[in-house]
């Protein structure tokens, strides 16, 4: 019996995740990484040299590899409907990493422009192939613990600062908890129990903003470093008020910071303050300020 060919496979995006799945695409014989390609190209080169494959350069380079017949698009988030809309249109197979688009309609886009060409997509996460959830599916359905009424998927997390070199982007639109993480555990409960049916959210209500309005509950550092943004895990006042106290980051680290350090460009984040649903005004200057960024 003649054994087919392997998958030709080109790996778009040589980031961090790169190295997971080059590790798991060399490995297996039916499947042959052919490209790596890359905005940047010495970054391609220098993954394709590190896991053997046999030439780097750019997107269009590598869909024009005869021997491509699937692309792994691990790119950021924000660019995934165009690249997989690109792979597509050139005759290949895509895998997208997490989310597949940034929004519905441009997903179910790229599923129909999929169905047109005959080609297939598929998305990460693939966890819900693996042994341990096949396993409780397999015993939900058989009634080994009755009829579930109830799931719980919870996730708690320091933030990706703590494993990623360069994680500007998961705090970008299409990235986050939300979208970065969420998959998991939407696709595990989804595989055990089948497709929602009625979805709902609950948050906290809108806060008074000094400056830009954002959402209470979240911190951001303007000074010294980076741009990062974290959960606030304490919250204030009576209820019904919106004031939380809230942490500066520095260094990636959180501190608590009841005043902004001199020289320092912190600004006042949250206010002591009650204020109705949807306000947006800023409290005036005599309000005490619990927090600052």
């Amino acid at each position: 019996m003649t054994m087919p060919a392997p998958l030709g496979v080109a790996v778009v995006g040589c980031g961090t995740i790169s190295d997971e799945y080059l590790r798991n695409l060399t490995a297996f014989p039916d499947l042959s990484v052919l490209y790596c390609a890359d905005l940047d190209l010495g970054r391609a080169k220098k993954q394709a040299a590190a896991y053997g494959v046999p030439a780097a350069g750019t997107l269009a380079q590598a869909l024009a590899h005869d021997g491509v017949e699937l692309v792994v698009n691990l790119t950021l988030p924000g660019a995934h409907a165009e690249v997989a809309a690109a792979a597509i249109a050139a005759g290949k197979h895509v895998w997208n990493e997490k989310p597949l688009t940034t929004d519905p309609a441009t997903g179910r886009a790229l599923l129909r422009q999929a169905e047109r060409a005959g080609v297939r997509v598929g998305c990460a996460p693939d966890t819900v192939l693996g042994a341990g959830q096949q396993t409780a599916r397999r015993l939900i359905q058989a009634g080994a613990i009755g009829t579930p009424q109830t799931a719980l998927a919870l996730m708690q997390s320091p933030g990706p600062e703590s494993w990623h070199h360069s994680p500007e982007f998961l705090f970008q639109p299409g990235a986050g908890p939300l979208f970065d993480l969420g998959p998991y555990y939407f696709s595990a409960l989804a595989t055990v129990f089948g497709p929602a049916s009625r979805v709902a959210a609950v948050g906290p209500p809108p806060c008074c903003s000094a400056s830009t309005p954002r959402c209470p509950g979240t911190v951001s550092s303007r000074s010294p470093g980076p741009r990062r943004r974290w959960p606030s895990p304490t919250r204030t006042g009576s209820p019904g008020t919106s004031g939380f106290t809230a942490a500066a980051v520095t260094a990636g680290r959180r501190t608590n910071r009841p005043a902004p350090r001199p020289g320092a460009a912190w600004e006042c984040w949250t206010w002591r303050a009650a204020c109705g649903p949807g306000s947006r005004t800023a409290p005036p200057a005599s309000w005490r300020c619990t927090s600052w960024r």
